[in-house]
């Protein structure tokens, strides 16, 4: 059995994140359409598709993410990782909204991974754990009139990889 290493917990949390955002009514999935598209865009993406984004939404807010890995304790079949959520918009009051909604939803420890969890349903090679808010930001200054502002969310989440036999992901 081949291993899909593509397959990853920070892109669960991604399509989580994007599916909470619409359901809440907060970001819609019709204002990423770019022209010459038929599928609406993500508008959560890595740091590398920045120029790329701007030119294809126009003014439409969307948020960057990294993430980093920290380190392996004694119970090495336990993940943890931290995941950088950066809000990018021209409107102040819609970074807030975005931002309040992240914590929101992922302050709540065990109940946020139980929540992350269902959602992903039976089929999957992970489960979550806990969920902790790392800290936030308030959007920073306009750098020109009528730019973008940024906030930044931090959080830190642990869960686990099915494994095969010999403790190597499935």
């Amino acid at each position: 059995m081949t291993v899909d290493y593509n397959d990853t917990a920070f892109g669960k949390i991604r399509s989580y994140t994007w599916a909470k955002l619409t359901e809440a009514g907060i970001l819609s999935e019709y204002d990423y359409i770019a022209d010459g598209f038929i599928e609406p865009l993500l508008p959560i993406i890595p740091v590398q598709q920045v120029p790329e984004f701007n030119n294809l939404v126009g003014d439409k807010p969307y948020i960057i993410y990294d993430y980093d890995l920290v380190s392996y304790s004694d119970d090495w079949f336990v993940c943890q990782e931290t995941i950088s959520f950066t809000i990018v918009s021209s409107n102040f009051s819609k970074i807030i909204q975005i931002s309040q909604f992240l914590i929101d939803l992922y302050r709540r420890m065990d109940e946020s991974a139980r929540d992350l969890n269902i959602w992903q349903g039976a089929n999957t090679n992970f489960k979550f754990f806990t969920f902790t808010l790392k800290d936030a930001s308030s959007p920073t200054p306009f750098e020109e009139e009528g730019g973008r502002q940024m906030s930044e969310i931090n959080i830190t989440y642990k869960y686990s990889r099915i494994l095969d036999a010999n403790g190597r992901f499935k």
